[in-house]
């Protein structure tokens, strides 16, 4: 018998067969030329090509306020492609801000300012796109406009813009933001306790800034999936000592 066939026997006649496949193709492969990269790049034309969008990608984004005793949050779209300093003018129109502040961004402890900016070590935010930041859904950012902070998530880079080709529009929003008065928040804290509740945030007129005339029709955002949860496998001692005690329970009964 063949010597062969008894040590691959184990493995099943499928398994074996792959294995010899392997095998063969793996005596014509010079592995020292895999490492070097040489063949990774005769390789490298079985990846199948992106096709390339009729438009620019658009982001869906979300915005809050941090710190507030309320919430104060937009929901607003942007082209993918757009720069951190027209970023900063669209924040500045969903929000309501008057840009009478410095302003900065700040993502994987890298900030962007404007040029001349006093913030120290950053990045000119002329020379960076939305993209370059956010190379895929659900990345956060910091943004700050004086002494508020902002929390940034880009929940989306391939949202299905339903007001194209108008490139940049706000969704939704809750609340206004603090007055351009309120420096700080225990100036807004002070600002509250004369007035009940900030006035509702006004999307049409956000919106007919930016072109938006009427409403929107909001496709649905479905949220991100839920895990399933992880089931508990038994303890094997305690399995052994139930055993242990059934097979006592049955030799007693006998």
């Amino acid at each position: 018998m063949n010597i062969d066939f008894i040590f691959y026997l184990p493995i099943g006649v499928k398994n074996f067969c792959l294995f010899r496949q392997f095998s063969i193709l793996a005596s014509f492969i010079d592995f020292s030329q895999w490492r070097s990269g040489q063949l990774r790049g005769e390789f490298s034309g079985w990846a199948r090509p992106i096709k390339p969008s009729m438009t620019t990608p658009s982001c869906l984004v979300k915005i809050t306020v941090k710190g507030t005793p309320n919430l104060i949050w937009r929901r607003f779209v942007v082209p993918i492609d757009i720069s951190l300093d027209r970023l900063h003018g669209v924040i500045q129109t969903v929000m309501g801000w008057q840009g009478t502040r410095p302003h900065s961004f700040e993502v994987r402890k890298q900030k962007f300012a404007p040029a001349g900016s006093e913030v120290e070590n950053a990045l000119p935010e002329t020379n960076f796109t939305l993209a370059n930041l956010a190379s895929r859904s659900r990345t956060r950012l910091k943004y700050r406009y004086g002494d508020w902070d902002h929390d940034i998530v880009v929940e989306s880079i391939r949202y299905a813009n339903p007001v194209w080709p108008f490139p940049s529009y706000c969704l939704e929003g809750v609340r206004r933001c603090p007055p351009e008065s309120c420096s700080n928040m225990d100036e807004f804290v002070e600002y509250l306790k004369t007035v009940n509740e900030l006035d509702h945030f006004d999307l049409a007129a956000v919106n007919k800034v930016f072109g938006v005339d009427g409403p929107i029709d909001v496709p649905s955002i479905k949220p991100s999936p839920k895990k399933r949860p992880v089931r508990k496998r038994p303890d094997p001692l305690q399995r052994l000592g139930r055993l242990m005690k059934l097979a006592v329970s049955q030799a007693d009964g006998m």
